[in-house]
């Protein structure tokens, strides 16, 4: 079974299993149930540990396409035009133009003792403050309970939790206890009420079997080993970040849906119309590609 986990891998590792976690899950009976794992009690300076989620205001409709500046005919040298999808698209190649100067772009050459001290000093920030890429992926069923997967070294777990993963959308980073986690996480809904098809006939999706889980922010590994608590440490700083900040994650996603509410709206009141493209393209002179090269640090 395919799953995401926690690992302090590189992050082309980690693509590797977002790419394989794409495909479908199930979950098998007869597996072997955990006792609870609970989120403890917030406490203030706990709380003042995490990152909250990004606030991504109101939604405003974009600006209108601004036409290219007119230019002299004689400027051009040459213009294609090629007719797709409803519009016109134009290629004209022309003089260079009167540019700014760019900026200076080239990169100071450290020394060796320069890069070794500069590595030593990265190595310190890393072993006194974690960074951790952490992969996540699960189902929701009815906003209540989210069937949890992932991978710890070689080993798949899966956990049933009592907190509707939605909430964590809007997150991508959480730091906890001098350790930041950097976030990936992929789920789905799924309702486990009947619904009518177009036909008539009325399909009972298959229930889930959920385990009895704790009354407080907490999950049940069904899958795994329960007494790793590396393994768990990442589920278990996520439930502890909901204990912390429900308020907070109820009301971002509450505007992520606003949000998302008024673009389908907006979007559905102006259908995209088709608009006529100019291309533009010039010769860079000598002296302008010998200005834009930059001395690359090895």
């Amino acid at each position: 079974m395919p799953v995401i986990g926690l690992m302090k891998t590189n992050l082309i590792v980690f693509v590797a299993f977002m790419a394989i976690a794409i495909s479908g899950h199930s979950q098998e009976s007869g597996q072997a149930v955990s006792q609870p794992v609970t989120a403890p009690a917030a406490t203030a300076s706990q709380a003042a540990q995490t990152i909250a989620p990004v606030d991504t205001g109101g939604f405003v409709p974009p600006a209108p396409r601004q036409p290219l500046p007119a230019i002299d005919e004689s400027q051009v040298i040459s213009r294609a035009r090629v007719l797709e999808g409803g519009r016109t698209i134009t290629l004209e190649r022309i003089q260079p133009p009167d540019l700014p100067e760019p900026p200076n772009l080239a990169v100071p050459r450290l020394t060796p003792e320069e890069m070794a001290a500069r590595r030593a000093a990265w190595l310190a920030g890393r072993r006194a403050h974690p960074v951790v890429m952490a992969g996540l992926s699960g189902m929701i069923y009815d906003h209540k309970t989210t069937l949890l997967w992932w991978r710890y070294g070689d080993v798949e777990y899966q956990a049933w939790s009592n907190v509707d993963f939605n909430l964590f959308r809007g997150i991508s980073q959480v730091e906890m206890d001098g350790t930041t986690y950097h976030l990936f996480m992929m789920f789905s809904d799924q309702s486990t009420a009947p619904r009518r098809l177009r036909s008539g006939r009325v399909i009972t999706p298959k229930q889930p079997e959920i385990p009895l889980l704790p009354e407080e922010p907490g999950f049940v590994v069904i899958q795994g080993d329960p007494s790793d608590e590396g393994a768990l440490r990442v589920v278990s700083e996520l439930h502890d970040y909901y204990q912390f900040k429900r308020d907070q994650l109820v009301a971002a996603y509450e505007q992520q849906l606003r949000y998302q509410a008024a673009a389908q709206a907006w979007e559905k009141a102006h259908p995209p119309q088709p608009e006529n493209v100019t291309i533009r393209v010039w010769n860079m002179s000598a002296d302008q590609a010998e200005s834009l090269k930059g001395e690359a640090q090895p």
